[in-house]
């Protein structure tokens, strides 16, 4: 549950699209990284961005290598991580 509530509220902050590649990948690297089963080691990028496919009425990310951790990108997960803990 942690993991949906998480990434829900990171997206409706991001606004995704078909364009949000570098986004996409951030989250996935970060929620990857925090571990807690946010996203397991089985689950890969490619996995993840068909999940998002199959979840968001055919939105489709290409896959990137950029996992470029900005300050607004940070910023968003702590508030979406913040606004689950209330």
């Amino acid at each position: 549950f942690y993991k949906i509530v998480i990434w829900c509220l990171w997206i409706d902050e991001v606004n995704i699209n078909e364009k949000s590649r570098t986004d996409v990948k951030f989250i996935f690297e970060e929620m990857r990284k925090e571990g807690e089963g946010l996203i397991y080691n089985t689950v890969n990028q490619k996995t993840f961005l068909e999940w998002i496919t199959s979840t968001y009425d055919g939105l489709i990310i290409q896959k990137t290598s950029n996992h470029s951790r900005t300050k607004a990108r940070l910023q968003a997960y702590s508030r979406a991580k913040e606004l689950y803990k209330k």
